[in-house]
């Protein structure tokens, strides 16, 4: 019997999804973050319409892949919800799970997640072995395109900056934006995350200096000192932007990269096909 499957990579900030119909045709889209915090009465109530034309089809399975999914509290909450909104067949994983097999499928190794709920985990016989991190955007990070913004904002505010900097970060981002933003604020949190998009591909000296000192506190807070000889993938765009000072801090710590995924919807799609058909 043919099976038509639905896969979610969520995040604390987006989710992203893959349909699979009957004949193999895949569909990407993008919504919200579906963290399990977020599930209240009235947001089931007011998602529920969005998923009413794929309740109808028969033998759908559902692969949830979530941020906040680690321990059986909150993949049970997850799992509930989309028994209310109609789906039958449902599996619940970490997204740090999905960032794996994503990343390098059944094998042992280590990946690192430089996003919203910023980890690094050990993964073993297909199982989250240790994670270090995780702690959200008001007490970690470190690593994260919210954590960029947050050195930025930081040092803009103390007057760290060069008055050509200053001037630049004025242009892009604007400096009655830059003077307001308070980064301990939650309607703050996506703005500030986005201002490393703006500088990504920079050359300013000095904006490059708070992308290398952001991944050197991503390794410094999050990799165990007794760890030696580890294998160690990424996933992220900031990672992805970023490979090159990933790749200084694992050299001088003697570990090896294995490489970096921006996106990992579409490998993840990929392993949960040939896992289940």
């Amino acid at each position: 019997m043919k099976k038509s499957f639905l896969i979610a990579d969520s995040g604390g900030t987006k989710t992203d999804w893959c349909f699979v119909d009957f004949e193999g045709e895949k569909v990407f889209f993008t919504t919200e973050s579906y963290h399990p915090n977020l599930m209240t009465e009235d947001w089931i109530k007011l998602n529920k319409p969005f998923w009413e034309k794929y309740i109808t089809l028969e033998n759908l399975e559902v692969h949830f892949y979530g941020s906040g999914c680690l321990k059986e509290p909150n993949k049970s909450k997850v799992k509930n919800v989309f028994e209310i909104w109609g789906f039958k067949q449902i599996t619940v994983e970490s997204d740090i799970l999905a960032a794996a097999r994503a990343c390098f499928g059944n094998n042992n190794a280590w990946i690192g997640i430089l996003g919203t709920g910023s980890v690094l985990a050990e993964i073993e016989n297909q199982e989250v072995k240790n994670v270090f991190g995780g702690l959200g955007f008001l007490l970690g990070d470190e690593g994260s395109g919210f954590y960029f913004g947050k050195l930025l904002i930081e040092k803009y505010k103390n007057n760290g900056f060069s008055n050509e900097t200053t001037n630049e970060l004025n242009s892009t981002i604007g400096k009655e934006n830059l003077i307001n933003l308070n980064v301990t604020e939650l309607e703050s949190k996506d703005f500030i995350s986005r201002i490393s998009r703006s500088f990504s591909k920079s050359i300013n000296q000095e904006i490059q200096k708070l992308h290398q000192e952001n991944i050197e506190l991503f390794f410094e807070k999050y990799l165990p000192k007794t760890y030696k000889d580890l294998t160690i993938y990424f996933v992220g765009s900031y990672a992805q932007y970023n490979k090159e000072f990933i790749k200084e801090n694992l050299l001088k710590r003697q570990l090896n990269f294995g490489g970096i995924i921006t996106k990992p919807i579409e490998s993840l799609t990929e392993y949960t096909l040939k896992s289940t058909l």
